[in-house]
């Protein structure tokens, strides 16, 4: 199981759509599992904090990550153990808008860390080195005034490499993640300027490396309500199921309870977010999400 809580604070300044912007999120994740007769409980603190320039068709930024998560492990014989380990890494990300019904996005970061495995008789350290490059479109496809119809594509490769330690030789990690989707939408605007939104969405995904691989079929649910601008209140839940993967043994599932309250201020936005998850994370890695989001 996975649960988060993460909080996010922002403002915008600047007419006509054009301005700067600073953000924050903090998040708090912890899980449990065995695998193999292996039991594993752990937890996985992160935060992240960036700035981003507006204009009317572009968005860019840089952001700076820094998670630190604990593992401990107890296999049946005596030897427990339990694994440390620290990553900070920058993120510079581009949103484009070259059309009124087109987004593009990209995301590219490096990070430096270190991991420490402690077993029953010995400690080994290893030093971290992470790459990642993530890029997405979203395509409207059909809009009115109560239906939408979204296509939305995005790719995702992560490698991380560990030095070779006094114990333990170099490890090299690779995961590649593809997901393809369709979203169709309704949604009614009352009088009071409150909007309701109801959608569902289907698509595919590719996935290889060292985790998880293969391809799948996989859908999703969200109903959405804002109460309007005057109140600047945004209640969102979200689920998704994986339906089908030629790994049989992999499943992926999860949903998300969002929570927003904004204010416009002197010309600008200031707003107070907070999530809850449980399950799987919809997304293959939170940076990523961050320019995603930024640009849908």
């Amino acid at each position: 199981m996975l649960r988060t809580r993460s909080f996010a604070l922002g403002s915008v300044t600047g007419d006509g759509g054009d301005g700067v912007a600073a953000w924050g999120e903090t998040a708090v994740a912890g899980f449990s599992g065995r695998a193999d007769a292996v039991s594993m409980d752990g937890t996985v603190q992160s935060g992240m904090w960036g700035a981003e320039h507006v204009t009317h068709d572009r968005r860019g930024g840089l952001a700076f990550a820094v998670s630190r998560g604990k593992v401990s492990y107890a296999p049946p014989h005596p030897e427990s153990g339990e694994l440390r380990s620290w990553l900070a890494s920058v993120h510079p990300y581009l949103c484009w808008y070259p059309r009124d019904d087109t987004s593009l996005w990209g995301m590219v970061g490096a990070g430096l860390g270190n991991a420490s495995l402690t077993g029953a008789a010995d400690v080994d350290r290893l030093g971290l080195v992470m790459r990642m490059v993530a890029a997405g479109l979203t395509r409207s496809l059909k809009s009115d005034a109560h239906h939408a119809l979204l296509l939305r594509v995005s790719a995702f490769g992560v490698s991380m490499r560990s030095r070779k330690s006094r114990v333990l030789p170099g490890i090299r990690s690779t995961v590649v993640k593809i997901r393809s989707a369709v979203e169709a939408s309704w949604q009614r605007r009352f009088e009071s300027g409150a909007l309701l939104r109801l959608s569902l969405e289907g698509g595919g995904r590719f996935d290889a490396g060292d985790a998880e691989t293969g391809v799948g079929l996989s859908t999703g649910a969200g109903l959405r309500f804002a109460a309007g601008e005057s109140r600047g209140i945004v209640i969102e839940a979200t689920g998704h199921r994986l339906v089908k993967h030629t790994d049989s043994a992999f499943r992926d599932w999860g949903g998300k309870l969002h929570f927003r309250y904004s204010r416009r201020r002197l010309g600008g936005d200031l707003s107070l977010g907070l999530d809850l998850d449980r399950g799987a994370p919809r997304a293959a890695w939170s940076p990523a999400t961050r320019s995603h989001a930024a640009c849908g």
